[in-house]
């Protein structure tokens, strides 16, 4: 059973991203990403984003990581704070741990592509 079916599908990714964004977006240290962030777009990006990556049907039609990543100049520990986000999230929708602990392993996995080259 793949990690979108353990969190519930479709109706489940929907309650993880809207915790997690709004965590993300009202985070203070965050706020340069986000202050003027098209909300609706990003969190259905997300949404999609999740799906896609956890084994669900959904279609993602952004960009690669590193394409929509590069030049924002994020930090390793913005990213770690994204992170803790998510986990805090997974958290809040009763993931089961096991879920939750691979859900955060593979987004943790993406630090090398979303965080910005020392210097940058």
């Amino acid at each position: 059973m793949s990690l979108y079916d353990q969190l519930g599908g479709k109706p489940g990714i929907r309650r993880l991203v809207a915790d997690f964004y709004d965590r993300i977006s009202s985070d203070p240290g965050l706020d340069r990403w986000f202050a003027h962030a098209d909300h609706t777009r990003y969190r259905a990006q997300l949404r999609a984003y999740f799906a896609v990556s956890l084994g669900g049907p959904e279609e993602y039609r952004g960009g690669d990581l590193r394409t929509v990543h590069g030049g924002m100049g994020i930090s390793r520990a913005a990213f770690d704070t994204v992170i803790d986000h998510l986990s805090a999230a997974l958290l809040a929708v009763e993931a089961d741990p096991d879920v939750a602990r691979k859900v955060t392993k593979q987004l943790r996995s993406l630090r090398a592509i979303v965080v910005a080259p020392p210097g940058v």
